[in-house]
């Protein structure tokens, strides 16, 4: 496991974490809504185990990423462009975990002769397609930060504004799959890594997502062209499975995989499978 940071053409800093082996197959991991670059913080060992090299990058205003308070969907994968660039990397298996969904799905769509396959884990929709597919606390808090924004990071940081109070908050929200993995070794530990990297800037890395989550996507489902494939726990607290269904009805050439019983975090305990289903059979 590696750290390192990229400065950007428009002059703003990128912090990512390399895991695995140098010569191993290229994948990025778009983490999840909130999360940081270190939400594989205790996969480094089966990354290097299947021969990948994992990319992790943090968004604007998580970890030590500069914010991007007007940045698009399409700003990010322009940026994903430079990071693969600066790393060498001219092809590459993408990954997007929940609210790292559609920033994963947009440089699918924006770059599609850099990708080799999608993969989405337990994602995030279009919100103008899936809103009332969502839990009632995700719409609330969602729209509530898209449209008041400040308002919201007061109360956000009032409750969790050091890493005992953001997991926490986190925490409220899981059921008994969510709390089978995050609360055991090593992934609680590496879940409290990756909330210390989190919130280094406040929730801002948060509310930038959520204002680009929360609004019309620059982009149609129908046109990303990527081969993907779409897994989604069946016990997932946070996320509803109907949300990933709906995804993988509107991308072209996607197979969905539902796993009876799993949470949102089902993919720490099966992380070799995962990432051997995704580049099984890529040339």
């Amino acid at each position: 496991m590696q750290q390192g940071k990229l400065t950007l053409r428009d002059g703003r800093e990128m912090a990512y974490t390399d895991y695995g082996v140098e010569e191993g197959s290229p994948l990025v991991f778009c983490h999840g809504s909130p999360g940081s670059e270190y939400d594989l913080y205790a996969l480094d060992a089966q990354c290097a185990h299947v021969g990948a090299r994992v990319v992790a990058p943090s968004r604007p205003g998580y970890g030590d990423s500069t914010p991007h308070p007007a940045g698009s969907l399409s700003d990010w994968a322009d940026d994903f462009g430079e990071l693969l660039d600066a790393l060498g990397i001219e092809k590459c298996h993408l990954l997007g975990f929940s609210g790292g969904g559609p920033f994963a799905m947009s440089c699918a769509q924006r770059m599609p002769d850099r990708i080799e396959k999608l993969g989405l884990l337990a994602s995030m929709g279009p919100w103008n397609q899936c809103r009332e597919l969502y839990l009632e606390p995700t719409r609330a808090l969602w729209e509530f930060g898209r449209d008041h924004r400040e308002q919201c990071e007061a109360q956000l940081m009032v409750g969790g504004a050091d890493v005992d109070g953001a997991l926490r908050l986190l925490q409220n929200s899981f059921g008994k799959a969510e709390r089978d993995v995050i609360c055991i070794e090593p992934y609680r530990d590496g879940f409290k890594q990756s909330v210390r990297r989190m919130i280094a800037q406040g929730y801002r890395g948060l509310l930038n997502d959520i204002r680009l989550q929360a609004s019309s996507w620059p982009f149609s489902l129908e046109e990303i062209q990527v081969t993907t494939i779409s897994w989604h726990g069946g016990a997932d607290a946070l996320m509803p499975v109907s949300v990933s269904e709906q995804v993988a009805v509107e991308i072209p050439n996607c197979r969905f995989k539902h796993l009876d019983g799993e949470g949102h975090y089902f993919w720490m305990l099966h992380w070799e499978r995962v990432i051997g289903e995704l580049i099984e059979g890529t040339s």
